[in-house]
């Protein structure tokens, strides 16, 4: 199918899976690109995975709770910079977007009103001040007065499953 229709796999950093235990840190991006040459991973600026070392530099190499689930406003941070990066840097009408449950349910459902992220853990790592987390800006807009996507598409998911939406970016100035 990729040869015949000229698709490209492209590799994002900042859609990764959720970085809290030692089986979520990546492997070196040389060693990742020589076991599938195929994907295309310019778009990831470092070799080793800076992510899951910042963590251990902060919390120490024996840390065993969760990392990033315990400030989700960093997996939403990586959202909305994957989807500007998207926005701006390709041209394609239709994407696939692979990646990880737990980082879909934090895109979807950070800021809403509605709740936020559904089965988020305590926030325990999360040292911003109370203005800082109250401006929470969600990383989608639902549009439409019924609610039925917005609550299908924040729901956990089951394993290897596809959802589809239509994700419109604002032109260009």
């Amino acid at each position: 199918i990729r040869e015949k229709k000229k698709i490209q796999f492209v590799a994002h950093e900042a859609i990764r899976e959720t970085v809290n235990y030692a089986c979520d840190s990546r492997r070196p991006i040389t060693e990742i690109a020589t076991e599938f040459p195929m994907v295309d991973f310019s778009s990831v600026t470092h070799e080793h995975d800076e992510l899951w070392v910042s963590y251990e530099e902060r919390l120490g190499p024996s840390h065993d709770k969760a990392r990033e689930s315990a400030e989700l406003y960093r997996v939403a941070d990586r959202g909305r910079t994957f989807f500007q990066w998207l926005g701006e840097s390709r041209k394609e009408e239709e994407i696939v977007i692979c990646t990880h449950s737990a980082f879909m349910r934090c895109i979807f459902g950070w800021g809403q009103n509605n709740g936020g992220v559904l089965n988020a853990m305590d926030q325990v790592l999360d040292t911003r001040d109370k203005e800082t987390k109250a401006a929470d800006v969600p990383v989608f807009r639902y549009c439409g007065d019924d609610t039925s996507f917005e609550t299908h598409m924040r729901q956990d998911y089951d394993n290897c499953e596809m959802r589809s939406c239509v994700i419109v970016f604002p032109k260009n100035k």
